[in-house]
């Protein structure tokens, strides 16, 4: 499975928490949650543990944002049909804005059966206030 996250371009998220980056010569260094949970409690957020997307796209990306194939690890404390959160993970590679839009096609196409419906509400990645909710 593809796994994603989301950060501002210095590897930091919404929380603050700041990832190390992947370069050109292979991925970020793994790294732990603060305070990483010792027991699974079956939700996808909370503190203790990393968060990672299980589509390319998410309404709780930092603005501005990039995204990045990550692979978690550790223990999986919990999960949804969104995303999961693990107690370790690292960024393998960023995406770029062309890899990420097709990414985000094939998931639509996958749910929805529909091709060309990213195409459709694209302006949403690129229109600013919506990335501020």
């Amino acid at each position: 499975m593809v796994w994603y996250k989301f950060t501002r371009p210095d590897g930091t998220t919404v929380n603050g928490f700041r990832y190390p980056l992947p370069t050109p010569d292979g991925p970020g260094e793994w790294c732990e949650a603060p305070e990483p949970s010792k027991v699974p409690d079956g939700r996808d957020c909370g503190p203790g543990r990393l968060h990672f997307m299980k589509a390319p796209f998410s309404i709780y990306a930092p603005w501005p944002y990039v995204c990045h194939e990550a692979e978690p690890g550790g223990l999986l404390v919990g999960e949804s049909k969104e995303k999961a959160g693990w107690t370790r993970g690292r960024l393998l590679r960023t995406l770029t804005d062309t890899e990420l839009d097709h990414a985000i096609e094939l998931e639509l196409q996958n749910r929805f059966g529909m091709a060309g419906l990213y195409d459709c509400i694209a302006w949403v990645r690129l229109y600013q206030p919506f990335q501020q909710v």
